[in-house]
């Protein structure tokens, strides 16, 4: 029998732990959910993008697990798997080398002075 890893999640759908479980075992999986408290359980399809940082800072979208946005307004690509901002930050410019940093009150890239 193959073994998968499974996110168990409280009411809010935030990750309480992650667990190793044999496929077919609802036995061990129902255990663990209780012993966690979890309020439901499920399978990690693709655990290289499903499993990143602090479970802490993870929950379950419906789909797949995924992790927190950097700030409230950012949104989640699929496609590259990361929280992108809804405006595009400015170009580099190596003549003129400027940081930014996202300002959530504004939506909008900020130039911050060293």
């Amino acid at each position: 029998m193959s073994e998968s890893i499974y996110g168990f999640i409280n009411e809010n759908s935030r990750v309480i732990d992650f667990f190793v479980v044999m496929d077919g075992d609802s036995l061990t999986s129902e255990r663990l959910k209780e012993e966690c408290g979890a309020h439901s359980y499920h399978k990690v399809v693709n655990p290289s993008k499903e499993i990143l940082g602090a479970k802490e800072d993870q929950y379950w979208n419906g789909q797949r697990f995924i992790w927190d946005p950097p700030y409230p307004s950012w949104i989640f690509n699929d496609e590259i798997n990361m929280w992108v901002p809804p405006i595009i930050p400015p170009a580099f410019d190596p003549e003129n080398p400027k940081n930014y940093v996202w300002n959530e009150e504004l939506l909008n890239w900020e130039e911050v002075s060293e």
